[in-house]
């Protein structure tokens, strides 16, 4: 599926005339994965590389919100949506969102450095609260990032994009702004 929804973001948003291209998922997984032009994307594999005192996947997913909020506060929520949404404005959840912040800078630095990429396409439930980890885009500044923007429908496009040209299909798809996308294949 990462490839797929890596796929439909890249050509659905018209990004395929970029020579790389990095992307990231956040939720559940990390998911990391790299586009070259005129190539098939790739899993870069990289959610079991080694961080702090575990891997980069313990840091950047759902389940660390939920064990990291209960160390600073007692409270036990189901995920990043719910701990938002009943204490988005406590001191404990800027220190959750300040940490993650740091954590995923320094994985995208990582990720930067290892495929010589500075354009990145980040998705997944996470990145719904960008604007909350990432108050302030300094950080950032070295890097063209892009939020996803067809998300659950990014992979449809992706498979969609296995049978089809991808300049008329994508060309189509991206007038479509604020309609549901469906697609027949035949094949």
């Amino acid at each position: 599926m990462l490839l797929l929804f890596y796929r439909g973001e890249v050509f659905g948003c018209g990004l395929e005339n970029n020579e790389r291209i990095l992307g990231i998922t956040l939720g559940t997984g990390l998911g990391s994965a790299v586009w070259n032009q005129g190539e098939k994307a790739f899993d870069a594999d990289l959610w079991n590389t080694p961080y702090k005192d575990s891997i980069y996947e313990e840091y950047l997913v759902t389940r660390w919100f939920v064990k990291r909020f209960e160390e600073l506060t007692g409270l036990k929520e189901s995920g990043l949506r719910e701990i938002l949404e009943k204490h988005g404005e406590t001191e404990e959840v800027d220190q959750l969102l300040s940490e993650y912040q740091e954590n995923l800078l320094s994985f995208i630095k990582f990720f930067s450095k290892e495929y010589d990429c500075k354009i990145l396409v980040i998705g997944g439930n996470i990145v719904k609260a960008w604007d909350r980890i990432f108050p302030e885009k300094s950080p950032l500044k070295e890097f063209e990032i892009l939020i996803g923007k067809y998300q659950e429908h990014a992979a449809i496009i992706g498979a969609a994009a296995l049978f089809f040209k991808w300049n008329l299909i994508f060309r189509n798809i991206s007038s479509l702004k604020n309609r549901r996308i469906c697609c027949w294949i035949t094949i």
